[in-house]
């Protein structure tokens, strides 16, 4: 995909979440790796590649409180979150993700924020 397909997607409301967080994710990734409560960044991006684009998954949106993390100031100014699942080694995996697009006046990745297991209650987005 050329950077004005990926534009185009990243910006469109027409297009799934789900497929626009893979395509973000696959083109520029930035990982907040020294959050002591993130799983791997590895098994994020193993977990991106499974992703079934075609699923509807409406995650929670707010409006950013910070602007922290390489992309805070020139990205989107909500963040996304949601529960789901996904098989590693046998297993499945239960995980909360939170993160926002950037940049938000070109867009081209995604910061994730959490990757965590998920608890068995849902989280809120605050």
């Amino acid at each position: 995909m050329n950077q004005n397909e990926l534009v185009k997607l990243l910006s469109s409301d027409q297009e799934s979440f789900l497929k626009r967080l893979k395509a973000a994710a696959l083109n520029e990734l930035e990982y907040w790796e020294a959050r002591p409560t993130n799983l791997s960044r590895e098994l994020f991006e193993r977990y991106i590649k499974t992703l079934d684009e075609t699923r509807a998954l409406q995650p929670a949106q707010k409006p950013r409180e910070s602007r922290n993390g390489k992309h805070g100031q020139t990205g989107f100014q909500w963040v996304f979150a949601y529960e789901d699942s996904f098989r590693v080694a046998g297993q499945v995996l239960k995980v909360y993700v939170k993160g926002f697009f950037f940049e938000e006046s070109f867009p081209r990745g995604v910061e994730i924020q959490s990757f965590t297991k998920s608890s068995p209650k849902l989280r809120s987005i605050s």
